[in-house]
Formats: C-alpha cells, sequence, structure tokens
C-alpha cells in the first residue's frame, strides 16, 4: 500500500539524522508501477527504488517490467525478488544486461534486509543525483569559461587587428616622411643642375641670335665680291655687330657653356637613373646604392 514507512534497524539509530523514513507506492500490475513512475516524475518527486517481484503470469522473470521502468526513469534502482532460485537469473547473463542499478533478492527475506536495501540503495541514488548535478554544474561553468575565454580571445583578436592596423598606418606614415625627405633631396640634387642648364642655355639662345645676324652680313660682304670690293657702310655695320655681340667673349664662352649644359644633363640624369636603382635594384637581395654621384 501506499504511505510512509519510518524505521529504524536495531543498532543503526544516528543521534545526527534520526530515524529513516520511506515514503512508498504500491502497485499490483506492470503498468500501474509504470503510470506510478512516470506520475512522480513529472510531480518532481522520482522514484529512487523499486522492488519488482518476479513469477507474476505477466511478466515471469520480470524483464519486462524492468525495461518498461528504466524506459520511464533510467536512474532508478531496481532489487528483484523471486520466489525460488529458478525465478531469478544470473546478472550476467541477464539480457537487461551488467548494470549497476540492478540487484536480486530471494524470497523470502527478512525486513531488516529489505530494509538494508532501501536505506543503502535510495542513499547510492541520493548520491547519484548529486553527482549528476555537481557535473552538470561543474559543465555549466566550464561552458561559460569556455565562453569566456572566447569572447577573450575574440576580443585579443581584435585588438591584434587593430594593432597590426596601426602599426601599418604608422609605417605608411613614416614611409610618407621618408618619401617626402627624400623627394625634398632629389628635387635640390635636380634644381641646382637644372638652374645652370637653363643658365647656359639662355645664354646660348640670346647669342644665337647675334650670330645669325653676323654670317648673313658676312654673306652681303661675300655677295658684293670679296673684302676688297666691300662697300665702306657694309663694313662698318660688321663691325658695329661684332661689337654688340662681344664676339671674341661668345667664341670663348659659347663652347663652355654648351659643356656646362650637357655636363647639368648627365648629373641630372644620373640622379634620376640612381633613383630608378634605388626603387628597382633588379634583385631580391638587399643593394648597396650611392645617391650622391
Amino acid at each position: 500500500t501506499a504511505g510512509t514507512l519510518t524505521w529504524t534497524a536495531p543498532g543503526m539509530e544516528r543521534q545526527d539524522e534520526g530515524p529513516r523514513r520511506f515514503e512508498l507506492t504500491h502497485a499490483t500490475t506492470v503498468q500501474a508501477g509504470i503510470d506510478a513512475c512516470r506520475s512522480a516524475h513529472l510531480q518532481g518527486r522520482p522514484l529512487a527504488l523499486a522492488f519488482v517481484g518476479c513469477g507474476l503470469s505477466e511478466d515471469p522473470n520480470g524483464r519486462d517490467a524492468v525495461a518498461r521502468l528504466w524506459s520511464v526513469a533510467p536512474d532508478l534502482e531496481v532489487v528483484m525478488c523471486g520466489d525460488s532460485p529458478g525465478t531469478l537469473e544470473d546478472p550476467a547473463r541477464h539480457p537487461l544486461g551488467r548494470r549497476d542499478q540492478l540487484l536480486v533478492l530471494q524470497k523470502p527475506f527478512e525486513p531488516l534486509e529489505a530494509w538494508y536495501l532501501a536505506s543503502t540503495l535510495t542513499q547510492k541514488w541520493r548520491l547519484r543525483q548529486q553527482a549528476e548535478r555537481q557535473i552538470s554544474g561543474l559543465q555549466s561553468d566550464l561552458l561559460e569559461r569556455i565562453q569566456e575565454l572566447e569572447e577573450a580571445n575574440a576580443k585579443l583578436a581584435q585588438e591584434k587587428t587593430s594593432r597590426a592596423s596601426a602599426q601599418t598606418e604608422l609605417y605608411q606614415t613614416h614611409k610618407l616622411e621618408a618619401v617626402g625627405r627624400l623627394a625634398a633631396g632629389l628635387a635640390h640634387e635636380i634644381n641646382t643642375p637644372m638652374q645652370y642648364i637653363a643658365s647656359n642655355l639662355r645664354f646660348v639662345h640670346d647669342s644665337v641670335g647675334g650670330l645669325l645676324e653676323l654670317v648673313g652680313l658676312y654673306r652681303q660682304v661675300l655677295t658684293a665680291g670679296g673684302e676688297d670690293a666691300a662697300p665702306a657702310a657694309l663694313t662698318q655695320r660688321l663691325q658695329t655687330a661684332e661689337a654688340a655681340l662681344d664676339l671674341d667673349f661668345v667664341l670663348k664662352r659659347g663652347p663652355q657653356a654648351l659643356r656646362d649644359a650637357l655636363q647639368g644633363v648627365e648629373r641630372a640624369t644620373d640622379t634620376v637613373r640612381a633613383m630608378q636603382e634605388f626603387s628597382h635594384p633588379g634583385s631580391r637581395s638587399k643593394t648597396m646604392v650611392t645617391l650622391e654621384r
């Protein structure tokens, strides 16, 4: 019958615990036992132990009852009780398998035996539930810790990416500063030869006009029949043109101006070539380049 059993075995009294109390449920059929087990589970008060009698007409060996009970309550402790050894099978060869939740008890048995089994197996069930809760809590803590580590790793990865981006920007800034200094030096190196190239070419340009005019006058003299026959006015014009052109200075300075201009062109060309070699040395290995040539 259903009810509450309170009993203390002789010699087992403990001041800190008091009498053991067991809530009992009784079922006369397998289905009634299944329903009672399911109802207790739905109420949040699952059964810890079931004594299953063998020898019933509907389930002589108790296999079906135990299997169905475990399908509803996998953690249920079970004691199979039989009237004779023939009704009980060796658990090692039992179809239910080697499970540490199954014990066999042969009838008749003393109440003390049932009490010890109930006390031990319910305590075992409670410890199992407690261990599972602790394991579940540890798993929850572990998952939470893993999530925290993943978030920390993601944050570190983001910081690493941000740091790499900042380093790249800093590198680009330094690179631009270096390019700016290089450009300033390059502009100075090119500007100096270009200045005297322009100055010498301007001198040549200005002198060419006077030389062309003087050559035209000489041709007029030749056309007039030579120097002896040259008119006095034409001779005067030649002398005036030579003085205005400063022919002696032009003849002396003209070739030097052209040489200086060519030298300036070569220097500017060498500077550009050195920059090309610096930018594209044509080799994967580092190459020493002299910019001051």
